[in-house]
């Protein structure tokens, strides 16, 4: 897709003419994890957790996804399902209303699926927007599904 406007906010501003003030609204997470791989869990999400201004939740984006064991690790010893844990971490540090999530089921067991699922319907239902690609099928409730596909027919 190459034309075209995406629009956001009461007064429909136009995302490429302010993009800065979108971001600020904005979580992504992207397929990879986007961590400080030197730090550990704890060091990663009090970097975000300072830097969006909400040091206050640091401690419920670590239990929101059981961190508590990995806590002290550093990023470079977990594996990719503990490293999406902590990504996805991110989504519980403020009132962000717009979530772009890429594979946010990406090796997570069921459980934590069901916690990313919740979080996403309390997003919705707080008036927010949840974007997301995924390869898995998961029942979201209240989901608008929308296909797209990049292959030539």
């Amino acid at each position: 897709m190459d034309a075209g406007e995406i629009l956001w906010g009461d007064q429909r501003h136009n995302v490429q003419e302010t993009m800065h003030a979108y971001h600020a609204h904005m979580h992504y997470i992207g397929h990879q994890s986007a961590l400080f791989e030197e730090l550990t869990v704890a060091e990663n999400i009090a970097f975000w957790a300072h830097s969006y201004g909400v040091a206050d939740l640091l401690p419920v984006a670590g239990k929101l996804f059981d961190l508590g064991v990995v806590w002290e690790k550093k990023i470079t010893t977990l594996s990719q399902g503990w490293r999406r844990r902590v990504a996805l971490a991110k989504l519980a540090l403020g009132d962000r209303p717009i979530w772009l999530l890429d594979e946010p089921f990406s090796n997570l067991d069921i459980d934590c699926c069901q916690t990313v699922m919740q979080l996403m319907a309390a997003r919705c239902d707080q008036g927010g927007v949840v974007i997301l690609s995924s390869h898995k099928e998961m029942p979201i409730p209240g989901a608008i599904e929308c296909y797209i596909s990049d292959y030539a027919a």
